[in-house]
């Protein structure tokens, strides 16, 4: 059976991933308000976003503090085109919200991949829907998921942090 995903403990460098810590948790850095987590709109799946590049557009001016981060994704999974990289920010909402099923890449392009690494720990999870299994990744800080894009998943707020902060990574091979 093909390997459809790959965790990986403490994948970026302590000291880079500390600065990139303090970056998206300070007072400084732009979060905007997204109502709903993905195009479905459920009501109370508010989250805050910050797309830093899409399909070829740097869209934000903290893009190249976290631009290197995508040729480390590519020493693991080999990639010939970066198609997004967004920020997610989803505050307690006091209770455990799961957040709805989907796919990051919709538009049925072949050989995509994402990764996804968590900026914090705390009680949220990243849910993988692999061969109809549901695989639960803990947040914890500095860990990396890659996974093929053809699998499902979903994620769950946190109760035990003000904060959970993972960024998005979407790649062609």
């Amino acid at each position: 059976m093909k390997k459809t995903f790959e965790i990986k403990d403490n994948f970026l460098n302590q000291n880079y991933f500390n600065e990139l810590q303090s970056i998206v948790t300070s007072n400084l850095f732009p979060w905007y308000y997204q109502p709903y987590d993905t195009e479905s709109y459920e009501p109370n799946n508010m989250m805050f976003a910050h797309m830093l590049y899409k399909e070829g557009n740097i869209n934000s001016e903290w893009f190249n503090f976290f631009k290197p981060i995508a040729h480390l994704i590519s020493e693991i999974e080999p990639w010939n085109h970066l198609t997004r990289i967004k920020l997610n920010c989803y505050p307690n909402h006091s209770k455990k919200i799961i957040f709805n099923k989907h796919v990051d890449d919709e538009t049925g392009r072949e050989n995509m991949f994402n990764a996804v690494l968590h900026m914090n720990t705390c009680n949220g999870e990243t849910i993988l829907i692999d061969n109809k299994q549901e695989i639960k990744i803990k947040s914890r800080e500095n860990k990396l998921i890659v996974f093929d894009n053809s699998i499902e998943h979903y994620g769950t707020s946190q109760t035990d942090t003000h904060l959970r902060i993972l960024i998005n990574f979407s790649f062609i091979r």
